[in-house]
């Protein structure tokens, strides 16, 4: 008997937990519990941190998408050299709606911000963002740069600040106030690549939100993400290529060209299959060869050397010039005046203006306000108190005019209709002449009558 109770005791005392294997496990399951907690807690941090580094990082890609566009990067440049201290200061709203800009509508708004986007960052803070000239505005010939930074409105503590600025890498930094000396800038990036004075945004809303609010040990600092954009990065080699032998396709272009109301200069030679529309000037220091129709819309041209066009030409600018030839297969229509220094050649011409040329005019057809040439050649002159002066011979079939005067030369005509004053030097032969006032020393040969 007693035997058998000393069995029961001993296997009844292993089948429980001391007091010390209970204060033990409980040690082990608070401290496991307490470092999942903190594992937790970090990573939704970096969650948190890598969310706001995304928002920011959409903001500025959206940014750099619109001003990849040479015109755009030109266009927001102006704005914001137009405005106090060169910065543009913009909301989300106003990417949205296109920067602000209508009624001109400068600038689309950008795809990537729309009214669905977040007007606060994963913290909960708003953000201002400017464009900020970076460049010499004084001097013309500087490379044109901008600033692009996006900076929060609200204090973030400093291991929050840090975090978030390190995750956005090189461009993420934060102005917390605690690096600020006579050789540090107090805006600096996490990694320390770049840096700015807070000065460089005076006069922003975002400043004097700042300056009421300014960052401290307790309370954290402001978030900044910066991005530092040149127009020579922009524009790449656009329209600027070396030619390449052997590769027609590294040599040709598949595309229209719209240089947006700019001038062609510097051309040697300019050879256009199709249609010419030019709304600016075009020097050609060549050639122009136009195998359809060319038209210059309030645009002056000029070439060198010859301008050749199968079709119509009409010229709605002022002070077009050709040094050598012009020869137009079609008809040709200036608004206002013309000079030639070499020959003109066309089935018809009409100048609302003046004509004028050192060369030869040779056309079926000319309509002018005033020619002055030093040969005509032409089927028909046609002019409503029109001045004709011509230094060498005028050969037309019909010629309608108030004034004619010609000058160490010959008018040979088929019908001549003059209504104001005619002076030949050399000599008239006519068949058919209704001439107003007519003065002459000597009368040759006539084969039906003088």
């Amino acid at each position: 008997m007693i035997k058998q109770y000393k069995s029961n005791f001993t296997n009844s005392h292993r089948n429980g937990f001391s007091l010390l294997e209970i204060l033990l496990t409980t040690g082990l399951l608070s401290v496991l519990l307490i470092v999942i907690f903190n594992i937790l807690q970090n990573y939704a941090e970096d969650v948190l941190a890598r969310s706001t580094a995304e928002y920011y990082g959409t903001i500025n890609t959206a940014l750099e998408q619109t001003l990849e566009n040479p015109d755009y990067f030109n266009r927001i440049y102006n704005l914001a050299s137009a405005e106090p201290n060169n910065i543009l200061e913009l909301t989300l709203n106003d990417l949205v709606n296109g920067f602000g800009s209508a009624p001109d509508n400068l600038i689309p708004a950008l795809s990537m911000i729309n009214s669905s986007f977040q007007n606060r960052n994963p913290y909960g803070a708003q953000s201002n963002i400017f464009i900020r000239v970076a460049s010499n505005t004084g001097n013309p010939d500087a490379a044109r740069a901008l600033e692009i930074i996006i900076a929060s409105t609200q204090r973030l503590d400093q291991r929050r600040l840090r975090n978030t600025a390190s995750k956005m890498k090189s461009y993420g930094g934060y102005y917390s106030g605690s690096n600020v000396s006579a050789l540090t800038p107090d805006i600096t990036a996490s990694y320390g690549s770049w840096g700015f004075s807070q000065n460089n945004l005076s006069g922003t809303d975002w400043f004097a939100t700042v300056n009421s609010n300014p960052p401290s040990a307790d309370e954290g600092g402001y978030l900044v993400h910066y991005k530092h954009i040149n127009y020579d990065d922009v524009a790449g080699d656009y329209l600027y290529r070396n030619r390449v032998d052997g590769d027609a396709d590294l040599n040709t272009m598949y595309t229209d060209l719209d240089l947006g109301n700019n001038n062609i200069l510097g051309v040697d030679n300019m050879n256009v299959d199709d249609e010419l529309n030019l709304s600016a000037k075009a020097i050609v220091n060549g050639s122009m060869t136009v195998g359809g129709s060319a038209t210059f819309n309030q645009a002056d041209f000029t070439a060198n050397n010859a301008l050749n066009i199968t079709n119509n030409a009409t010229i709605n600018g002022n002070g077009s010039g050709v040094t050598g030839n012009m020869t137009v297969q079609g008809n040709v229509l200036v608004d206002g005046d013309a000079s030639f220094s070499d020959r003109l050649s066309a089935r018809s011409a009409l100048f609302s203006g003046g004509l004028g040329t050192a060369g030869t005019i040779s056309s079926q057809t000319i309509e002018a306000g005033s020619v002055q040439s030093s040969t005509l050649n032409v089927t028909e002159v046609i002019g409503n108190n029109t001045t004709i002066a011509v230094t060498g011979n005028l050969n037309a079939g019909n010629v309608s005019t108030s004034n004619l005067t010609i000058t160490n030369g010959e008018l040979i005509t088929d019908d001549i209709s003059l209504r104001g004053n005619t002076t030949i030097e050399g000599n008239l032969t006519g068949y058919d002449m209704d001439i107003n006032s007519l003065s002459v020393e000597a009368f040759g040969q006539c084969e039906k009558g003088c």
